[in-house]
């Protein structure tokens, strides 16, 4: 019995040591192509050593390390879409903003252009009349609001 164990002993033993590198032949036909194989019937064989072992390496995260990162990744993605919704939401009111203030801004322009006689009042009441120099300035004003709001 003990005689079995010592030969089982070696036989495995040997099968691990063998499973580490691997001797094949290899070789290229008349065609050009490689092949690689126990033996060779062509002249041109060589020996290389082909190794072998886990096919995962031996530095795979573990179920816990990859659940991980996974879960930095998704938050990281989640953060960045709200990131950009938050842009779109800001760039969507600074367009109506700017929308908003181009009308007035156009409308302003109008009732200078075409508008008869203009009055304001001072803070006691009183009319004055808008000359015809005051007018120009403030088309000019009204001008330039609508060259930057409407774009």
């Amino acid at each position: 019995m003990r005689l079995i164990h010592i030969a089982l002993f070696l036989l495995l033993a040997g099968l691990a040591l063998n499973s580490q590198a691997r001797e094949v032949q290899k070789w290229v036909d008349k065609d050009g192509q490689v092949h690689y194989g126990d033996y060779s019937e062509s002249g041109n064989a060589k020996t290389v050593k082909v190794p072998t072992g886990p096919s995962v390496p031996a530095t795979a995260p573990t179920t816990a390390e990859s659940m991980e990162k996974r879960s930095k990744f998704l938050d990281a993605k989640q953060e960045e879409r709200k990131q950009q919704k938050e842009a779109q939401e800001q760039a969507k009111k600074q367009q109506a903003k700017a929308k908003t203030n181009c009308n007035i801004s156009k409308s302003q322009y109008s009732m200078l252009k075409d508008g008869g006689r203009l009055v304001t009042h001072d803070a006691n009441g009183e009319r004055h009349y808008v000359t015809d120099a005051e007018r120009n300035k403030q088309m000019a004003e009204a001008q330039k609001a609508i060259s930057k709001w409407c774009k």
